[in-house]
């Protein structure tokens, strides 16, 4: 994170993108609300967020279509 801005990247090497193994979403909870950004095969595994004023990262999740849910 700096400043308002948050960048998301799953996976310490990215998480293969592929037709049959990919990140279907990246969602970001604030103590304001909830971000999400969908993905595709062929993208790579990042999301990008820009919070308001006051708004404090919470919690951050992504959604791989063969291993289900992860928490970052």
């Amino acid at each position: 994170m700096e400043g308002s801005h948050v960048h998301v990247v799953v996976g310490e090497t990215k998480h293969p993108m592929l037709e049959e193994h990919f990140i279907e979403w990246i969602t970001l909870n604030t103590n304001q609300g909830i971000y999400r950004k969908q993905l595709n095969p062929g993208q790579e595994p990042v999301a990008d967020f820009c919070l308001c004023d006051g708004e404090q990262v919470e919690e951050v999740y992504a959604y791989c279509n063969l291993h289900g849910l992860w928490k970052c």
